[in-house]
């Protein structure tokens, strides 16, 4: 009673759950017991007191928790790994003849089947449902990711921009994922400040702890705290560490009190079951052979408005370990100048062999030199305005790295420029190239690449040449871009290198695979590169042999 007496104060409603938090039968036999004598003995004696239960969504347990629910009053029932709009109304018609009283259902989003198909089942919400949860630990699972991603990565935080984005437009309230760093409170409380930032009062939190319940209940968007974007940052790195699956079993069996989650001590973070399951399961998978992937590339890679498992490299990681039988170690170098990228791969090849790397000849450094009048942040954070005459030797874009000075990702909404915009940048483009920058570019470009073949050559590394898209900003652009591509496809024809053109606009059923704004790639894009990867990767005999290991 004294436990529950902390909540009464805080507005929350105190969940108890059935499902994975206990995920032995045997076990939800007594809890269940546990949940119906609190309910008739203790929360009589208070009456503010709001519960919710998580059920089950497996039939035969579904059925037990219904029996186990019946007759009491619960506040919210939380319905777990909700894919479709036919399960939710299977759940709402169990509910109604078991004549379970309620005050709200809450829907919660777990895999990727449940992502997409949220709208369609925000169509048939009844008005029971103003929330809906979403759950990082199924979901992780439910893409096969691994190591997990958590709130302090940007992959997290695009499925729930994604999400939050689609509820906002229905007037619906996200339940943002529980923390599992029971005592990182510093963290919650820049992580509640972001959410603020992004969906305003309409956000909604899991907590597992009174502290954190505290927090919230007491949260003050004006009070002082450490910005949440210098907190988390892309995952560049995605192989699994040396022995980390054999580590965290160890850790989650140490502690391990026949829940479904483990409480570590020595930090008191908390190891979830769906986690414990993706350490088992990719132990048990492990191939014997490992391919180190590198992908030098700019935003592609990690384009900030398509989900993670749905980027290039992710489609065709699936593809390769599903169909050779062979785990693609995946790593991103991210590069805007041409004189420090050749440094950036020696460096991470010296700690991080690599084995197979492609280079994406990006249309953005090509198209930066070749302007006569350029504009840049430089390195004390001020907005800058210069010349570009190489010959002079005067190349500002050479100068300042985009990627270190901390630059914004820009969504395809935010880019609309007008039609006298654009015409006064195709003459910047025609200014520079009568000046000898196109040239220029072309040849800092090729020997760049060049290096580059040079030394994976000298090293045993496999390099794969992945020509530029279409870039369409302006009227200009898209020639620049073929007269790109043409330079490098006859340069490199004569040195034995793998050469991929994808220069495509469209798709077979005339889609375009690009955004509005002509720059960023659609879902159907990243489909793309992945095949033409694929394609070329399933060739190389020297990697596919499956008794080798690198």
């Amino acid at each position: 009673l004294q436990h529950l007496l902390k909540y009464d104060e805080t507005n929350a409603v105190i969940c108890f759950d059935l499902e994975d938090g206990i995920h032995i039968p045997s076990q939800k036999i007594i809890y269940r017991q546990y949940l119906s004598e609190i309910a008739f003995k203790l929360l009589p004696q208070i009456n503010k007191i709001k519960i919710g239960v998580r059920i089950n969504n497996t039939i035969d347990e579904l059925m037990l928790d219904m029996d186990c629910i019946a007759g009491l009053h619960i506040h919210s029932i939380l319905i777990p790994k909700l894919e479709n709009p036919v399960d939710l109304f299977n759940i709402i018609k169990l509910l109604a003849d078991y004549n379970i009283k309620y005050e709200e259902l809450v829907p919660i989003i777990e895999t990727k089947s449940g992502l997409n198909n949220i709208e369609n089942i925000i169509d048939v919400l009844p008005d029971t449902i103003q929330n809906i949860g979403f759950g990082h630990c199924d979901y992780n699972l439910s893409i096969n990711a691994f190591p997990f991603f958590h709130q302090d990565t940007i992959e997290y935080w695009k499925w729930i921009y994604k999400l939050g984005s689609i509820l906002k437009k229905n007037n619906l309230t996200l339940i943002n994922s529980a923390y599992l760093q029971l005592d990182n409170l510093s963290f919650f409380n820049s992580m509640i400040h972001h959410l603020f930032e992004v969906f305003g009062d309409n956000f909604n939190q899991f907590t597992f702890t009174n502290q954190q319940t505290k927090l919230l209940s007491e949260f003050n968007p004006k009070e002082i705290h450490i910005h949440f974007n210098t907190l988390h940052e892309h995952r560049l790195d995605l192989k699994v560490p040396v022995d980390y699956e054999k580590h965290l079993i160890a850790e989650y069996e140490k502690d391990h009190q026949n829940n479904g989650f483990t409480i570590v001590q020595t930090n008191r973070k908390i190891i979830s079951l769906q986690e414990y399951i993706s350490s088992k399961r990719y132990l048990e998978n492990k191939p014997l052979t490992c391919i180190n992937f590198t992908f030098v590339g700019g935003c592609f890679p990690v384009q900030n408005d398509i989900l993670f498992e749905d980027i290039f490299h992710q489609k065709l990681k699936r593809e390769i370990e599903s169909n050779l039988n062979i785990e693609l170690n995946i790593n991103i170098i991210r590069y805007e100048r041409f004189n420090k990228c050749l440094d950036k791969i020696k460096k991470f090849n010296d700690k991080n062999p690599i084995d197979i790397l492609v280079f994406h000849v990006r249309p953005e450094p090509y198209l930066r030199i070749i302007k006569f009048y350029y504009k840049y942040i430089d390195d004390k954070g001020k907005l800058k305005h210069s010349f570009n005459i190489p010959f002079l030797n005067l190349l500002n874009p050479e100068k300042y790295d985009l990627l270190m000075q901390g630059k914004p990702y820009t969504s395809a909404n935010n880019i609309s420029k007008s039609s006298i915009h654009k015409t006064l940048v195709d003459f910047n483009y025609e200014a520079g190239s009568m000046l000898g920058n196109k040239k220029y570019a072309k040849n800092q470009y090729y020997n760049l690449v060049s290096e580059i073949i040079e030394y994976c050559n000298e090293k045993d590394i496999k390099p794969v040449i992945l020509g530029t898209g279409i870039r369409a900003t302006t009227s200009l652009e898209p020639l620049l871009c073929k007269e790109l591509n043409d330079y490098f496809r006859t340069k490199l024809s004569t040195n034995n290198t793998t050469y991929i053109e994808c220069l495509e606009q469209h798709s077979d059923d005339n889609e375009s695979y690009f955004q509005s704004n002509g720059i960023y790639a659609k879902e159907s894009f990243h489909q793309l590169i992945a095949d033409k990867l694929y394609q070329n990767i399933n060739k190389l005999d020297k990697y596919l042999d499956t008794e080798a290991t690198f």
